[in-house]
């Protein structure tokens, strides 16, 4: 499988090639976009990584692109397209990660990825939109107290509130048990919850998540501040 990135240097493209060559990803590296964009249905990559620092106003008209122009994966029913993942920077607004979600962006990671846990939160983003079997073992979750958290999140749909507690957490995840299970059964998996807001210890977070296997949820995105708090409440429980 081929992994293409996009970035205008060479840090990226070193660090992410030790996650790649675990997951069997074969990483072509481009530093122009729109050379990229030229030879993107030749090189039909399964997954392609965009630096949104390297290319802030030009990763829109790439994600559609991809998503329409690239055979990428193929399921039963046919060619699913290729996966596309953003690279932000510690300054990428939630506005734009609102925008990413509606176009069809598989996940968000920080490009800092010299960082265990940024490495980690990007591995399983790309495990989980390839469909990697027998990948890296996702984060274990920590248990969460019960009166330290809690669970707000919007159905896509309908619009209802579900309230729901938060059982276990870790830095790329969630589980949760809610009196409402028939509302979240009605949500299918993948998909994109863009209005949630998670309590965790003295802070309110507001990720971007989808909707995982039973019940449990996976961060799409989380803003710099809040992916920092997660990590430090992780380490200290």
């Amino acid at each position: 499988m081929k992994l293409l990135l996009i970035a205008a240097g060479d840090e990226i493209r070193e660090a992410l090639s030790r996650i790649a060559e675990p997951l069997g990803l074969a990483l072509i590296h481009y530093r122009h976009i729109l050379k990229a964009m030229d030879n993107l249905d030749e090189l039909s990559p399964q997954a392609v990584l965009i630096s949104t620092r390297d290319f802030p106003r030009h990763w829109k008209p790439l994600v559609q692109f991809a998503k329409t122009n690239v055979a990428g994966q193929t399921s039963s029913v046919g060619p699913t397209g290729c996966a596309v993942l953003l690279l932000r920077g510690e300054d990428f607004p939630p506005e734009e990660a609102q925008k990413a979600c509606f176009l069809g962006v598989s996940g968000i990671a920080a490009d800092s990825l010299d960082r265990p846990e940024d490495a980690s939160r990007l591995r399983a983003l790309l495990v989980e939109a390839l469909g990697l079997k027998g990948g890296p073992a996702a984060p274990a979750r920590r248990l969460v107290p019960r009166d330290r958290s809690g669970l707000c999140l919007v159905h896509p749909e309908s619009k209802a509130l579900v309230l729901a507690r938060v059982k276990a957490v870790s830095a790329t995840g969630l589980s949760f048990e809610t009196t409402a299970p028939n509302l979240i059964e009605r949500i299918s998996a993948g998909t994109i919850l863009s209005e949630c807001s998670l309590r965790l210890g003295e802070r309110i977070l507001s990720p971007i998540c989808r909707r995982g296997r039973e019940r449990s949820l996976d961060f799409v995105y989380l803003e710099a501040g809040e992916e920092q708090y997660l990590d430090g409440w992780l380490r200290a429980h």
